[in-house]
């Protein structure tokens, strides 16, 4: 009863056709300036976060002793892609003055309720970071 009288009710077809044309025209609008606007501004603060990025980076390729890694492509190239955090400290483990069997213990007491296979995949990953870090030291330091 209550929901026929709402359905012939003149004010709430007037209620319900201007919520459409006010839909409408909202959106044609928010199309017409998304169109209209050549950049956005998550174009700009991206290519603002790059230019410091590489500022950064050029800063730092100018300081003596130095290793920068991209953790999360020898993640990737290594197959561990979820554990680059544990890359990185493979890769500061030899700066850290703490014995590699000690870091190795922290993982497998840290991931071993997680399994065997996530231990093994932070173990490898150790390794790598602490590879490609004594690999650089070797070549540049």
């Amino acid at each position: 009863m209550l929901r026929r009288k709402i359905s012939e009710s003149l004010t709430a077809r007037i209620f319900l056709i201007t919520a459409w044309v006010l839909l409408g025209a909202g959106g044609v609008t928010f199309g017409l300036v998304a169109l209209a606007a050549p950049v956005t501004y998550t174009t700009v603060i991206n290519d603002d976060l790059t230019r410091q990025v590489d500022d950064l980076l050029a800063d730092l390729k100018r300081l003596p002793r130095v290793i920068l890694l991209d953790v999360d492509a020898l993640a990737k190239e290594n197959n561990v892609p979820r554990a680059a955090n544990v890359v990185l400290l493979g890769a500061a483990s030899p700066i850290l003055g703490i014995g590699i069997e000690k870091i190795e213990d922290g993982i497998r007491r840290f991931f071993g309720r997680k399994g065997d296979d996530v231990v093994a995949m932070n173990l490898k990953a150790l390794t790598c970071g602490r590879e490609a870090a004594e690999h650089i030291m070797r070549k540049h330091l």
